[in-house]
């Protein structure tokens, strides 16, 4: 990560989880935020290397269903859990395409 002194963080399994048919990926989006998390501390003892914040998200989904992921995400030891989520919604606008909001 030194290479790179402008990353403000690294986004992983950035929307995987839209409906309540992909949540079970969350456990597996857990562990890689805990290994990363770990890799990049160890990293960090070894060699100075900065630990970058860990962030992940949503594609959509409705308000109860991201909020629920989240919580399941933050649960447990803070070093081993995200550091950021973020939310894509799609909005449609009239007759035609879409508007990107997020």
């Amino acid at each position: 990560m030194a290479k790179y002194p402008n990353t403000l963080g690294a986004i992983f399994a950035d929307q995987l989880i839209n409906n309540r048919s992909t949540e079970t990926c969350a456990p597996v989006m857990a562990a890689v935020a805990r290994v990363a998390k770990q890799y990049m501390t160890l990293r960090s003892q070894a060699t100075g290397q900065r630990i970058l914040p860990i962030a992940s998200g949503t594609g959509g989904g409705n308000s109860e269903q991201n909020a629920e992921v989240l919580d399941y995400l933050l649960a447990g030891d803070e070093a081993d859990s995200v550091d950021l989520w973020t939310v894509r919604k799609m909005l449609r606008q009239g007759q035609g395409g879409h508007v990107e909001q997020g």
